[in-house]
């Protein structure tokens, strides 16, 4: 057991200062690792251009869809303008028309009660029809 322990710590003793001596070593900064940083930036920036440009070119879609959308909403609610503005000219001489028949037919009825009253038989027949 002592054989072992020992062992051991004599193992531990021979590698500890290779384990100090390495993490005490510092890495150099060579011009190719700036060379290499810089380039990478370079490649960064131009990636970062073409983004921006498909960026750009995607909202001048949208615009132009969000256009193309008002301009085909507003031709909907011109049609719709039209329509009832239409349905309601046409309508007017219709109704004017119809008032002017419905005046007459009341008065031609009043004309055959006032001749009903002094005849027998239209009276009759009024009753018959039912408008007396």
């Amino acid at each position: 057991m002592k054989l072992k322990i020992i062992l051991i710590l004599t193992i531990i003793i021979l590698f500890l200062p290779n384990i100090s001596f390495s993490e005490t070593k510092e890495i150099s900064f060579t011009l190719a690792d700036r060379d290499r940083i810089l380039r990478l930036e370079e490649k960064l920036d131009a990636q970062n251009e073409k983004f921006d440009a498909k960026f750009d070119a995607i909202q001048k879609q949208i615009s132009n869809i969000n256009i193309l959308m008002y301009f085909v909403l507003g031709a909907i609610f011109s049609l719709v303008g039209f329509v009832l503005w239409n349905r309601r000219s046409t309508l007017k001489p219709i109704e004017m028309k119809t008032k002017e028949i419905e005046d007459k037919n009341s008065k031609i009825v009043k004309i055959l009660e006032e001749h009903a009253k002094t005849d027998e038989k239209l009276r009759e027949i009024l009753k018959k029809i039912a408008i007396y």
